[in-house]
């Protein structure tokens, strides 16, 4: 049976928003391929931020307006599936190279 080096990135979102979390995924590029790696694993809502402890203020039936300022940071830090993928993230796609 044929043998493969997987790569497991398991590390969470940045409070910085997408940017920023995709900069700390593409820091681990150089050694992932350097471990041969055919496949690269991150957690699911990396990218688009997962709000672990977020309420976003809310209360049932009612909103405090800094709960509708987080809940906009993270609308706009989510990211569209399908859709067009960061620019960074199609430079890493190298052939040979692990599938991200």
């Amino acid at each position: 049976m044929p043998k493969s080096i997987v790569a497991a990135l398991q590390i969470g979102a940045l409070p910085g928003g997408k940017g920023e979390t995709l900069a700390q995924i593409l820091s681990w590029e150089n050694p992932i391929m350097a471990s041969g790696a055919a496949l690269v694993v991150m957690p699911e809502a990396l990218l688009g931020g997962y709000p672990k402890g977020e309420s976003f203020g809310t209360q049932l039936g009612y909103r405090l307006p800094e709960g509708r300022e987080a809940f906009a940071r993270y609308f706009a830090n989510a990211i569209d599936v399908p859709g067009l993928r960061p620019k960074p993230w199609l430079d890493c796609r190298r052939v040979p190279g692990p599938i991200w």
